[in-house]
C-alpha cells in the first residue's frame, strides 16, 4: 500500500464522501479518516466531526490541483455524450439553447 498524504480536513462526513467520489472520478483514490466516536455519537459540529481526506503521495499534486479548482469554483463539469466524446456541461446547454444548431 502506498503512503498517504492529507489533502484536506472537513467537518461534514457527507461533504467528505462527495469529495472522495469526485476525486475518484478523476482517477485519484482518496481515503477518509474520522474519529470513530463521531460515528457512534454524532454531534453535528466540532472537532469530533473532523474527517481527513488523504490521497496517495504519488497522486497528491493532481489532487491539490483539483482541490484548488474546487475551492475556487472554477471546475467545469463534463457531460458524456457517447462512448467516444465528451463536452462540457456549459457547451451542452449552449447547444440545447441554440435552435439553429443541428
Amino acid at each position: 500500500m502506498s503512503d498517504l498524504e492529507m489533502l484536506m480536513e472537513v467537518y461534514d462526513h457527507l461533504e467528505a464522501e462527495i469529495i472522495r467520489e469526485a476525486l475518484g472520478a478523476k482517477g485519484i483514490s482518496a481515503t477518509l479518516f474520522q474519529e470513530s466516536v463521531a460515528a457512534l455519537y454524532p454531534a453535528g459540529f466540532g472537532p469530533l466531526n473532523k474527517v481527513e481526506i488523504c490521497v496517495p503521495v504519488e497522486q497528491f499534486e493532481r489532487a491539490k490541483a483539483w482541490l484548488a479548482e474546487y475551492e475556487a469554483g472554477t471546475m467545469r463539469a463534463e457531460v458524456l455524450m457517447d462512448d467516444e466524446s465528451a463536452t462540457s456541461a456549459d457547451e451542452a446547454v449552449e447547444d440545447a439553447e441554440d435552435p439553429e444548431q443541428e
